[in-house]
C-alpha cells in the first residue's frame, strides 16, 4: 500500500504498458489501447493516490472509468419511435448487432424484433451473418421461430 503518493511517469508507464498489452490481447485495437493509455497518463501524472491504495489500483480504477465513459452512449435512441417514423416515410430501418461469440447478440436481436413487432406493429426481417461459425442461422431460427419473424439467410 502506498497512499497519498503523487504519481510520476515512472510510476504510471509500466502499469499502463501492461494494461495496453492486456487490452490488445482481448482484441482491442492497438491504436485504441495506446490512445486510452496515453490519455490516462495525461490525467494521472501529478495526481495523488488515495489513502491505503496502491498505484496499480489507482490506475486500474482510472482505466475502468475511462473505458466506461468511452462505451457510454452520448445520446439515447428511441428505436421504436425511429422505426415507426421510417415506416411512415416508406423507408427501411436497419440495425446491426455486432459482438464476440457468447455475449447475447442473438437473444438481444430476438427480443428487439419481438418488441418492434408487438409494440410497433412493424414487419421485421432478420438477416444472419457469421464469419466464424456456421451455426448462426440455426441459433437465430431457434430464437425467432415462435416470434413469427421472417429470417433471411
Amino acid at each position: 500500500m502506498t497512499g497519498n503518493k503523487v504519481l510520476t511517469a515512472s510510476d504510471v508507464d509500466p502499469i499502463l504498458q501492461e494494461f495496453s498489452n492486456s487490452l490488445t490481447n482481448k482484441n482491442v485495437s492497438a491504436e485504441i489501447a495506446q490512445e486510452i493509455c496515453k490519455q490516462l497518463k495525461k490525467e494521472l501524472i501529478g495526481t495523488q493516490t488515495a489513502s491505503f491504495t496502491t498505484i496499480q489500483q489507482t490506475i486500474q480504477e482510472a482505466l475502468v472509468e475511462s473505458i466506461e465513459q468511452l462505451l457510454t452512449p452520448k445520446r439515447n435512441i428511441d428505436i421504436l419511435k425511429e422505426a415507426v417514423s421510417a415506416q411512415k416515410k416508406g423507408q427501411v430501418y436497419s440495425m446491426v448487432f455486432i459482438g464476440v461469440n457468447g455475449v447475447g447478440k442473438s437473444t438481444s436481436l430476438a427480443k428487439t424484433a419481438y418488441y418492434l413487432k408487438t409494440k410497433g406493429n412493424l414487419k421485421v426481417m432478420i438477416v444472419a451473418c457469421d464469419n466464424f461459425r456456421s451455426g448462426a442461422i440455426e441459433q437465430l431460427e431457434t430464437h425467432c421461430k415462435c416470434l413469427d419473424i421472417f429470417l433471411y439467410h
